[in-house]
């Protein structure tokens, strides 16, 4: 009986949790679509990973940009991506994108470190800190000249575990830029995102509010449709065991 009880408390305590955790998000929902002129992007990503062990895994992606109330192409990004988890609650990660718009190609380089504390037992608190800088061209003469302008992104995001397959997730992120004068905040996106996994495939459905705090113009939302596939298997099968 003692056992039956304790079983139904910490179910009581998950249905709290991912009560109060989906109340959040709507909440959220509600406070940046209120009150903002809608100019509306949307994202389409295509992704491939592949694990390269346990600990390290590298992914392909990409990405369609619509604009103007997804009356506008805005650009297209080819990316890759290396990431290495160093202890179960550290990893970095390598990326680099080649993004285009038919008029001007930038290539992106990014350097990220992520840490993560599990704070419940289906919920967890993730910070990253990420670098990055866009070069044009790679020619000689423009290298020569060339001085990188870093933008410098924090990232808090809560993550919950809603059942084995679906998961939601809230986060924020400043943007803060460099300049002659050193670095300074220009942009702030807050979204929230579900995602479901089955075998080698993840989907994964996101929506943020990006904010610029220079600039007299709107808010920006972006609806973001994701879909992964693992190809581990069809590369690396997995070894049958041998029957002794």
């Amino acid at each position: 009986m003692h056992v039956i009880m304790k079983i139904g408390k910490l179910l009581k305590q998950e249905l709290q949790m991912t009560k109060w955790f989906i109340t959040s998000v709507l909440v959220l929902l509600s406070s940046l679509l209120m009150g903002q002129s809608m100019d509306l992007g949307q994202r389409t990503n295509l992704e491939l990973r592949y694990r390269i062990n346990k600990k390290s895994n590298v992914d392909f992606s990409y990405r369609l940009d619509l604009k103007d109330n997804l009356s506008q192409f805005r650009r297209s990004n080819f990316s890759f991506s290396y990431d290495r988890k160093v202890l179960k609650w550290l990893n970095y990660q390598l990326y680099y994108r080649f993004i285009t718009n038919n008029k001007q190609d930038e290539h992106r380089f990014r350097a990220a470190i992520s840490v993560d504390k599990k704070i419940y037992r289906k919920t967890k608190l993730e910070f990253r800190t990420l670098l990055q800088h866009d070069i044009n061209y790679f020619d000689v003469d423009y290298l020569r000249s060339y001085k990188p302008q870093y933008v410098w992104r924090n990232k808090i995001k809560l993550s919950r575990k809603l059942t084995k397959r679906w998961a939601a997730q809230l986060y924020t992120e400043p943007f803060i830029s460099q300049n002659h004068k050193g670095f300074h905040p220009y942009r702030i996106r807050t979204g929230t995102s579900l995602s479901y996994e089955k075998k080698r495939w993840k989907y994964s459905l996101e929506y943020f509010y990006q904010q610029e705090f220079f600039f007299e113009t709107s808010g920006l939302h972006v609806i973001d449709v994701a879909i992964r596939y693992d190809l581990t298997r069809l590369i690396r099968p997995k070894k049958k065991k041998q029957k002794k």
